[in-house]
């Protein structure tokens, strides 16, 4: 009779209900553990839970509540904290939440935020993302930023536009404190008030817009696009392209 593997299996050819225990492989070449649903193909094929005050996790049983990581029955994993999945790797991608970051093979999923308001906050959770401008509402567009409780030190957001769509938008400190960083115009002058704005009802615009601090907050804003030069169409030396003081609302 082989020895035990663990103090509590039996003879060292049962596994335990209660305890702890180790399988060793003896066919270097056979699958080790094979799981198989019922026809039904349903539930969870694994999965790990903090202790709960009910060991017994039957159908609809509160125990759910520990989980902390599950295969499902088509073979993706997800971390977890209870019944809320925190990232999963699936046929599908990889997801945080219910937002997909990667496709199938890796490739990075779709990462556009469309702005089609006249006022909206970017946020956290789309920073690395591109925002495009899908209307052109005059001179009241407005781009609030996030408040300190809200934002990371890091976050990064591009705002992007076509020719068509760019009106007077604002990029505005949201709230009472707040400043923002930017060079202006052909002299380089670096400003810090609360709004800047295109100063333009047409033309393409192209704005990085990166969180340097979390206090007050404090954002740096890159201008992407520079304008041609009426003469040769090259890049206008040491000039930002239309980027001027923008009203705060």
């Amino acid at each position: 009779m082989p020895e035990p593997t663990g103090e509590n299996t039996f003879r060292g050819l049962a596994l335990p209900a209660y305890g702890e225990w180790e399988q060793l492989q003896r066919n270097s070449s056979a699958t080790m553990i094979t799981l198989t649903h019922s026809t039904a193909n349903t539930g969870l094929l694994m999965a790990g839970r903090n202790s709960v005050s009910s060991q017994f996790w039957g159908p609809g049983s509160s125990a759910q509540g520990g989980l902390v990581f599950a295969i499902t029955a088509a073979g993706g994993f997800s971390v977890r904290s209870g019944t809320t999945v925190i990232f999963e790797l699936n046929s599908s991608g990889l997801y945080s939440g219910t937002t997909r970051l990667l496709e199938p093979g890796g490739a990075f999923h779709d990462q556009v935020v469309t702005i089609a308001t006249t006022a909206s906050t970017l946020v956290s959770s789309n920073a690395g993302k591109v925002h495009v401008l899908s209307t052109d509402a005059a001179t009241s567009n407005f781009i609030y930023l996030p408040t300190a409780p809200n934002v990371r030190a890091g976050d990064s957001w591009e705002i992007v536009s076509n020719t068509t769509a760019v009106g007077l938008w604002n990029l505005v400190v949201n709230g009472t404190s707040g400043q923002i960083f930017v060079h202006r115009g052909t002299t380089g002058t670096l400003i810090t008030t609360g709004a800047i704005d295109t100063t333009a009802t047409t033309g393409a615009m192209w704005w990085k817009v990166v969180c340097i601090s979390t206090v007050l907050p404090s954002f740096a804003v890159s201008n992407m696009m520079t304008p041609a030069r009426a003469t040769s169409g090259a890049p206008t030396t040491a000039s930002y392209y239309r980027i001027g003081s923008g009203t705060t609302a």
